[in-house]
Parts: structure tokens; sequence; C-alpha cells
């Protein structure tokens, strides 16, 4: 049978993913205002499995400084404490 069949209603498939490593792809600055990281996600198979613009703004970009280990850490924590929406 080739015929393609709807469902009644849609199925809905949830899945986990475990993320295991990231890699901060672009900084765009906007000076005195904010900063946006592009960030790549990778899983067990060192593919990227997920792309995630993350922004820093107000207290939290005044609070940067010249400490890049303070973006890693915020960026660590944005993504251990939000819902990760992605695009490919």
């Amino acid at each position: 049978m080739n015929q393609v069949i709807n469902f009644d209603k849609p199925v809905e498939l949830i899945s986990t993913t475990k993320y295991l490593s990231f890699k901060i792809r672009e900084v765009l600055i906007n000076l005195n205002s904010g900063a946006s990281f592009v960030v790549l996600l990778y899983g067990e198979t060192e593919d990227i499995i997920l792309c995630k613009t993350i922004e820093m703004t107000g207290e939290d970009y005044l609070k940067w400084g010249s400490d890049d280990d303070y973006v890693v850490e915020y960026i660590k924590n944005k993504l251990s404490n939000e819902d990760i929406e992605f695009f490919r």
C-alpha cells in the first residue's frame, strides 16, 4: 500500500536530547546596549544538533566588562535554565 493515510487527530511525538557541549559561533555587540551570541550545541556524536541565539542586555551586559569567562558562564546558565527553541 503506497497511499498516505491521515490520522483522525494528530499524533504528537516528544523527544529528549542531551546537549553535551557548545561553541560560540558569532558575537554581535550593540555598544552600550547589549550583545547577541549565536551558539551551536553538540550532542554525543559531535554533530551540530541545534543553533540558538542568546541575548545579553541591561545589567547582565554591564557586568561583562572584559571578562570573557563571564560570557561563557552566562551562556551555560541561560541554556541550563530555559526551554530551548531552535532552528536548523
